[in-house]
């Protein structure tokens, strides 16, 4: 008897210890996600233009979202640094749909999104080149998240 009265004794307590909010303790190491950061649009007017350096944090992907109003050409590249902006190296872009092709410089004719590793990286800017045809300015946005992209 003490035996069965034991058993249902510890299998209550493990049920306790399962489903009770009180008694259950979260992982100090337990993984979350964490929110998309949306970095302000940069408006680029001329060639040659760097754009202002971004603080990251945590981040693993990049969103890039280039648009404006009226503009042909627009040559730009995305520069990554890993230890507070004192290096800068261009980093590997993609079309969101075409995500295979990577090149380090993009050359825009249309609204486009592109993709971008940012992991283990510092600071990102955004880098315009000498091809640039637009009518009125041009912008560039990232997002980036905590999550792995197609990159």
């Amino acid at each position: 008897m003490n035996r069965k009265v034991f058993s249902l004794v510890s299998l209550l307590l493990a049920a306790a210890l399962c489903f009770s909010p009180s008694i259950r303790a979260q992982s100090s190491t337990q993984n979350f996600l964490q929110p998309n950061t949306s970095y302000p649009a940069q408006a680029f007017i001329a060639t040659a233009q760097t754009g202002a350096t971004q603080i990251l944090a945590g981040k693993a992907f990049g969103t890039i979202e280039v648009y404006g109003a009226s503009f042909t050409t627009l040559t730009w590249e995305i520069d990554g640094s890993n230890d507070g902006g004192s290096h800068w190296f261009a980093l590997n872009t993609c079309v969101i749909t075409t995500p295979g092709t990577k090149a380090t410089t993009q050359t825009t004719t249309s609204n486009s999104l592109y993709g971008v590793n940012l992991a283990g990286l510092t600071n990102f800017r955004i880098v315009t080149s000498g091809t640039f045809t637009a009518t009125g300015s041009v912008y560039i946005k990232v997002t980036a998240g905590s999550t792995t992209g197609v990159i």
